[in-house]
């Protein structure tokens, strides 16, 4: 083989190695990781707790209690907020003190966020969030954030996955004839599993 042909196959070599083809493989980018995000990302995830909200109905101060709320969703795989559509969340075994039970539809798109410290929590409730509506009179239906969507925070501890989200006002709507309040208050508290933490950094 002539020195100059020799010259031109090594070339080649070196040029296709660069490109990760001599060795058999094909030459591929590192992953973007953009900060902070939800960990473990991409991860299904649950929350279970209680809730409750209270408001004027008939023109009579009520409180509505939950014991069961039960939530899945998906972490992203970057960004710190996981949403939560309303097919997987149900909120059942709700009673209220004018003695009746009540039932609670859901709608919409809720959105579970994290500060990025972990500490803190948002709720943010869409558009039409939740209607509620008492046994004692059924024509009577409240809906939660019936304008626009509405948020509520509270504290998160992510050593256990805990979250609390103390009584806050929300927007609320009924039917003129019940003689309800323009505001309710609304408080739950969740556990998250696996346990969601907000990494900064790398």
């Amino acid at each position: 083989m002539s020195r100059s042909l020799k010259m031109a196959t090594l070339a080649a070599v070196v040029s296709l190695s660069s490109l990760g083809i001599f060795a058999g493989t094909a030459a591929t980018a590192a992953p973007t990781i953009t900060y902070p995000y939800l960990s473990p990302p991409s991860t299904a995830i649950s929350a279970t707790g209680t809730l409750s909200g209270s408001g004027t109905l008939f023109g009579v101060a009520f409180s509505a209690n939950c014991t069961t709320v039960k939530t899945t969703a998906d972490t992203p795989a970057d960004g710190m907020t996981a949403s939560v559509p309303s097919k997987d969340i149900s909120i059942t075994g709700c009673t209220d003190s004018l003695h009746g039970t009540d039932t609670v539809k859901v709608a919409g798109t809720w959105k579970l966020m994290l500060s990025k410290n972990s500490k803190t929590v948002t709720l943010t409730l869409p558009k039409d969030a939740a209607i509620f509506t008492s046994s004692i009179d059924t024509g009577c239906p409240v809906t939660f954030a019936p304008a626009k969507a509405a948020k509520i925070t509270g504290t998160y501890n992510e050593k256990t996955g805990a979250a609390s989200l103390p009584s806050q006002t929300v927007p609320t709507s009924a039917p003129t004839a019940c003689d309800a309040s323009s505001t309710g208050t609304v408080t739950s508290s969740l556990t998250l599993k696996p346990i969601v933490t907000v990494v900064t950094k790398a």
